[in-house]
């Protein structure tokens, strides 16, 4: 056996593959070199080759730089992120930074439009309900409410990601001088939930999803396994399990509940 992955039972997870691409996952970099080598040769065996420029490996959860050498010449370069799938993943996990590049995106959206919001040309009386909306459809809906919350079921919220309204007091043209309370805003933008609303509720229903996926199902084992190492001290981080405990408690939802979720 040459493969040393995360393990579930008696199954290994070594890998993810998506079209051209694959992610190979080990506990160490004795196993990597290894396991890597080992698919260098599988891979010549099909007539098969593998990039090197472009195969790099990042360590989680370390501050230690390796070196991995692949087929004994070939150095491989250790990086400190990656973006896979779309997704910006760092040596710390799928961190915050994440978030933040959303929240940047779209408020260069909002920076782009200003000079629509306040022309002079366009009056205040001119500046119609309709017109408003129109805006939302075409532009604000999928560059500030929809591309940011783009594999946000898997997020761990916490408040700094209250960040919305901004675009809802510049899309209706109410400046921050103007002693205008949020709720106001809110309801003059027919605005009810929040882009914190609608990731926990899209992680509600993620998890109402995985709770209903039989147990050989590999997003379930997963979320079920439970690390052999000893914590690290310190105040642990804030996990993804802990918002979804927060979300549901402060929705009065039981365990029972997420079954029904959709």
């Amino acid at each position: 056996m040459w493969w040393n992955g995360y393990t579930s039972g008696r199954t290994y997870f070594i890998s993810l593959s998506f079209a051209d691409d694959q992610v190979v996952i080990a506990q160490d970099s004795y196993d990597l070199e290894f396991m890597l080598n080992r698919l260098h040769e599988e891979y010549e065996r099909w007539g098969l080759k593998i990039s090197f420029k472009k195969t790099e490996f990042l360590v989680v959860n370390s501050e230690t730089n390796f070196e991995l050498l692949l087929n004994d010449e070939v150095q491989l370069s250790q990086i400190e992120q990656i973006k896979y799938l779309g997704v910006n993943i760092n040596k710390r996990g799928l961190e915050q930074q994440e978030v933040k590049i959303r929240i940047q995106n779209a408020k260069r959206v909002i920076e782009c439009l200003n000079s629509v919001w306040w022309d002079r040309q366009v009056s205040k009386r001119n500046w119609t309900n309709k017109l408003e909306n129109d805006l939302d459809r075409a532009w604000l809906n999928p560059s500030c409410r929809l591309n940011p919350c783009y594999g946000c079921e898997v997020w761990t919220v916490n408040s700094g990601m209250h960040t919305d309204m901004d675009y809802l007091r510049r899309s209706a043209r109410v400046s921050r001088r103007e002693c205008v309370r949020n709720e106001v805003i809110r309801r003059r933008r027919d605005a009810q939930d929040t882009v914190v609303d609608r990731i926990e509720r899209r992680s509600l229903n993620w998890f109402g999803h995985l709770m209903r996926m039989p147990d050989y199902r590999w997003p379930k084992r997963v979320f079920q396994w439970v690390p052999s190492q000893r914590r690290k001290r310190g105040r642990p981080r804030r996990s993804w399990n802990d918002g979804i405990r927060e979300s549901m408690e402060a929705r009065q939802l039981e365990d029972d509940d997420v079954f029904e979720i959709d």
